[in-house]
């Protein structure tokens, strides 16, 4: 082989190589934009609704017989809200009915904070032979049937003639009973909140036979990805982002993100509002803190369309400790023996003073003694 030839190969290897490399770190930065739905997770033990992270988490009790959390009724991708959302499949829902045939049952969740204006939905399924009462409240008190976002009827069972219906004035959702009474046509009905919720009250009355209904609870989530550099635009690698508020306050159940080697992070799963991103990491201060703010994509809804740039606080500077200040007199200490450099305690030495006197003294008196004799 030519020098020319091994020349030419090793460059194209090194393109390559560069190529890869630009292709990783490329792919360490995650996609922003990315959209899904959610369907949350309802147990009863402990009695607990979790949609998504950043929304809002609820607690309910009830009355009804002890409900239960099937997964087996879907919400199809072809019903109205399936298209908005995406399937149930594999979801829990809660399954939940009246006392008795004579006694209405009341279930209400109370959410740990107010829900967001948009974004999420609850879907109420297989009322059929109940009447479904539903009353809400927010930050300012009572709310109104019309400001709980009654977004029609459907089916998605296999009788689309039995539909639910809505009267916003007394918020009854009714469905349509089939000719023989029974309560498994698949009556359905779906609410999209334009206002704040802090409780959501459902109340289930019997009509005919022995009815159970379904309560779906669903919202967005979108994916947040960016990148974090210092003061110099250098990316900071292991530095933590998290996630609060847009007024800085912990946001429920939001995850925090750690940088890879080049400075980009991701969070797969965020509910699509307002939020305020931190870095933060060892030896470092508390970055500036940056406000992220969802957009619509082409189908109108919300998704953190384009990376954040986020910065990382300035080094944290160790201040060395400052000498003892001058001028002021030394402590007292004990003085040194100097033939052999032994420290001796005051009375020691004043000790010794004395007996030095005391010699001398008997010494003249001695002297004074032998002329006396002479």
């Amino acid at each position: 082989m030519g020098r020319t030839g091994f020349l030419g190969r090793t460059l194209g290897v090194t393109a390559v190589a560069a190529a890869l490399l630009a292709t990783t770190a490329l792919s360490a930065q995650a996609a922003p934009g990315q959209r899904a739905g959610k369907y949350a997770t309802i147990t009863t033990a402990p009695a607990a609704v979790t949609l998504a992270p950043g929304f809002p988490d609820a607690t309910f009790t009830t009355t009804a017989p002890p409900p239960s959390t099937p997964v087996s009724a879907t919400i199809g991708a072809s019903t109205p809200p399936g298209q908005l959302y995406g399937t149930s499949s594999g979801s829990s829902y809660l399954s939940f009915g009246p006392v008795s045939n004579s006694v209405p049952s009341t279930t209400t969740f109370a959410f740990a904070a107010p829900t967001p204006v948009s974004g999420w939905s609850f879907i109420l399924g297989d009322v059929d032979a109940e009447s479904i009462t539903i009353s809400a409240t927010g930050p300012g008190g009572a709310l109104t049937g019309a400001q709980l976002g009654f977004q029609g009827g459907f089916n998605y069972a296999s009788t689309p003639a039995a539909i639910t219906s809505f009267d916003p004035a007394s918020g009854v959702l009714t469905g349509v009973l089939s000719p023989t009474g029974q309560d498994t046509n698949g009556a359905a009905g779906w609410f999209s909140p334009s206002v704040p919720i802090t409780s959501l009250s459902i109340t289930s009355t019997r009509i005919d036979g022995s009815p159970l209904a379904q309560l779906w609870f669903v919202g967005h989530t979108a994916s947040l990805a960016g990148n974090v550099t210092d003061a110099t635009g250098a990316p900071v690698p292991g530095a933590t982002v998290v996630v609060s508020d847009s007024a800085g306050a912990p946001l429920p159940g939001a995850p925090t993100a750690t940088t890879d080697a080049n400075g980009a992070f991701e969070i797969l799963e965020l509910f699509p509002q307002p939020v305020t991103l931190v870095a933060t990491g060892p030896g470092r201060q508390d970055g500036p803190a940056l406000t992220v703010t969802p957009t619509p994509n082409g189908d109108g809804q919300p998704v953190f369309s384009t990376a954040a740039a986020v910065r990382a606080g300035d080094p944290v500077v160790v201040t060395p400790p400052t000498a003892p200040p001058t001028g002021s007199a030394p402590a007292a200490t004990a003085p040194e023996l100097a033939a052999t450099g032994v420290t001796a305690p005051p009375w020691l030495i004043i000790g010794a003073g004395a007996a030095v006197l005391i010699g001398a003294a008997l010494a003249v008196t001695a002297g004074v003694l032998r002329r006396h004799r002479r």
